[in-house]
């Protein structure tokens, strides 16, 4: 699936769960205009999806934990109009059916959707959407694994000095490893404490990066309250806080 195709995706699915009652209310409507905007997804773009709502299909991401974090997308646009239909809630069970996200999960997630809704929900929405951008972003690109986690004990220890001729991929590499270690540092400090053995772990082919990826992700699902604050930083600046954290880590 190519960058576009992702997007455009997202999108279907977002669109499914709004139509889902037979209209579009004000609040959805605005919601889906800006997710169309965020995507870069034009008019044209758009023209096969809108108004074809019988004819269309959840499409699946890739892994787990861009699945989780577009059910949460997709719940919250269900709540966009203040009221849960019951064709829409259908839907967003079916999603997750089909994500292998079980009964039980999918209700946990939807009740901690709506609580947020009443607490700080701009910047988690946000950080949701940072997360599945760096995680589609490391998607796209196909790095193998070892190579991967090689690249962030580089990073951590400074060993990359010079940044490579793909530069959205340097960035987004320096902003998992950004997640991994500055970020679980607010949220979970047992959990940083084991990132290194994770990393190691995987080197050995003993432990999955899409495992990783999750564990990460359900920590900031589950703790993440405060909006994280390198979302449109540079890769410079990515640079420079984790070489100030590693600085003063005890990892």
């Amino acid at each position: 699936m190519t960058d576009k195709e992702s997007r455009l995706a997202t999108f279907q699915n977002m669109y499914l769960i709004a139509a889902a009652d037979g209209k579009l209310e004000a609040a959805e409507k605005n919601i889906l205009l800006k997710l169309a905007t965020q995507l870069q997804l034009s008019t044209n773009d758009l023209s096969p999806i809108l108004g074809q709502f019988s004819d269309l299909d959840f499409i699946l991401p890739p892994t787990e934990a861009e699945r989780k974090i577009e059910l949460r997308q997709l719940i919250e646009l269900m709540l966009s109009d203040g009221d849960m239909d019951e064709r829409e809630e259908e839907l967003c069970r079916e999603f997750a059916k089909q994500c292998d996200i079980s009964p039980e999960e999918y209700s946990n997630i939807l009740n901690k959707t709506k609580d947020e809704r009443y607490n700080n929900r701009r910047a988690i929405r946000r950080n949701l959407v940072f997360y599945k951008n760096v995680y589609t972003e490391l998607s796209r690109i196909e790095q193998e694994p070892k190579l991967l986690a090689q690249n962030i004990i580089d990073i951590f220890q400074n060993k990359i000095t010079t940044p490579s001729k793909n530069l959205s991929l340097d960035k987004a590499i320096y902003q998992f490893a950004y997640l991994l270690f500055v970020r679980m540092e607010e949220l979970d400090k047992t959990l940083l404490q084991q990132i290194p053995q994770y990393l190691e772990l995987i080197l050995a082919e003993k432990f999955s990066m899409e495992k990783l990826k999750l564990k990460v992700l359900e920590t900031e699902m589950e703790k993440g309250k405060e909006e994280i604050r390198i979302i449109h930083a540079t890769q410079e600046k990515l640079r420079s806080d984790i070489g100030h954290f590693a600085r003063n880590s005890l990892l």
